[in-house]
């Protein structure tokens, strides 16, 4: 009596390139996930001081991505003005540090305030946004 079905080198083989086939999906995914860039960056102190009449604003940052970044920093004041830090852009590569630096007139800011700060890189649309608090003394008023 023959018994009809698949030999056991068949079965064998069948299961083998099942397995193949969910691995070599498997590999193609991971490898996609992986070389895909991460954008990200982290600030690692900020200082925002009134003194004398003017701001001065001083911002450090990390890029914690695997890509470069090409960041901007903004400041905006009591009148909703924006007011760009230097450098303009600030190139970082992955796991480098760089700082952003500001002086103006200080007459849009508040001792005591906090103030919207922007990093951000627009060509990758990476986007960070953190509230400084103004510190420092008022400028004596004229009476």
């Amino acid at each position: 009596m023959h018994r009809r079905g698949v030999s056991l080198i068949m079965e064998a083989l069948l299961l083998a390139s099942i397995a193949l086939a969910a691995i070599a999906a498997l590999y193609a995914f991971t490898s996609a996930y992986l070389s895909t860039p991460v954008y990200s960056a982290s600030i690692t102190s900020y200082s925002l001081v009134k003194f004398s009449g003017k701001i001065f604003l001083v911002v450090s940052v990390e890029n914690t991505g695997s890509a470069p970044l090409r960041l901007m920093c903004l400041l905006y004041g009591d009148s909703g003005e924006s007011y760009t830090a230097t450098p303009s852009p600030l190139k970082l590569a992955p796991g480098v540090r760089g700082s952003f630096h500001l002086v103006c007139n200080g007459g849009d800011f508040t001792v005591g305030r906090t103030y919207r700060l922007a990093i951000f890189d627009s060509d990758v649309g990476f986007y960070l946004e953190v509230r400084v608090l103004c510190l420092g003394q008022e400028a004596p008023s004229s009476s």
